[in-house]
């Protein structure tokens, strides 16, 4: 499982960076085999100006799977988070509902 990490508007630090792949490994780590990629980004969307302007979005992608959760806060962790939750709650929801694959049958010789 791949992550892809940026930021747009603003800086992300380490500690940020850090905190992401920590909360990317809560959410996600037991669905690992069913992830290809994680794509995490965050926009400083009124800039200076302040107020809810930290938008983060997760793009979850794997074969035959797509997800993809925005929110927003005042705080970029806060919104990081509980992107991070939400998604995590939606890739399991997913995965469950998922048919098992069927077993390759052996042919005879």
């Amino acid at each position: 499982m791949k992550t892809d990490i940026r930021s747009q508007s603003f800086t992300i630090t380490d500690a940020m960076r850090s905190f992401i792949q920590q909360r990317v490994r809560q959410a996600f780590g037991h669905f690992a085999e069913h992830i290809d990629r994680v794509e995490v980004r965050l926009t400083d969307i009124n800039g200076p100006r302040g107020g809810i302007d930290k938008a983060c979005r997760i793009v979850v992608r794997g074969p035959g799977l797509s997800l993809v959760v925005n929110d927003q806060d005042a705080d970029a962790y806060d919104a990081a988070a509980r992107v991070l939750h939400r998604a995590g709650h939606a890739l399991t929801r997913r995965v469950k509902r998922r048919p098992p694959r069927p077993a390759l049958a052996m042919a005879a010789v």
